[in-house]
């Protein structure tokens, strides 16, 4: 199995301190985690490969990882994570006093007092934040059924100036000819819930 590495990946395994085992010796709770990680779709994917080839190919991808320096965690977590350790400090009231003997000193009571106000601040600030993406949610949903509105009125009278032209049409041809005329103007009309006489009048009601 060492012969499916390259050198520069046990090398980068020794300097990370990771050292080789083979795959059958992993524990069971390693490739529990390892096939935990991957999902269904990954898992149908290998489907056809042997468990030690599937083994293998993440112990060297997890080498390759490592030695370009990628992070496998998401940027969103990276973020959150960099965002909290700025509040963590010595002063932090979640530590354990062990001098303390169950009643609060001024320092104890300020620094609960202080937390407590950054909690407040934060949770103003979310709220603000909160207002301000309804309000341009609002404004945006207003802002698509008038477009909404806009297109269905321009579909409408381009759809009516043409059964209007239609029908103008086949009156042309009636009073010249006899035979029976077949159109699409009534049918297509009907759909929109709009008669011929109505058309004619001008004025339209739905069916």
């Amino acid at each position: 199995m060492r012969k499916n590495f390259s050198a520069a990946d046990l090398d980068d395994a020794r300097e990370d301190a990771l050292p080789w085992t083979p795959m059958l010796a992993l524990p069971v709770s390693e490739k529990t985690k390892i096939r935990q990680s991957l999902s269904s779709s990954d898992l149908k994917a290998m489907g056809q490969i042997h468990s030690v080839d599937i083994y293998m190919y993440l112990f060297r991808l997890k080498c390759k990882t490592r030695k370009l320096r990628l992070d496998t965690r998401r940027q969103s977590y990276a973020e959150w994570r960099a965002g909290i350790g700025k509040y963590h400090s010595k002063d932090s009231i979640c530590e354990v006093d062990n001098n303390f003997k169950g009643v609060p000193t001024d320092e104890d009571v300020s620094r609960i007092n202080n937390s407590l106000k950054w909690i407040r601040e934060e949770l103003t600030k979310m709220r603000e934040q909160d207002e301000d993406l309804a309000r341009q949610f609002l404004t945006i949903h207003s802002e698509i059924q008038k477009l909404k509105l806009e297109w269905s009125w321009q579909f409408h009278e381009l759809t009516l100036q043409d059964a209007a032209m239609d029908l103008q049409e086949v009156d042309e041809i009636k009073r010249i000819s006899d035979l029976p005329l077949a159109s699409e103007t009534e049918t297509s009309l009907v759909d929109l819930g709009l008669t011929k006489l109505n058309l004619c009048h001008r004025k339209y009601s739905v069916l």
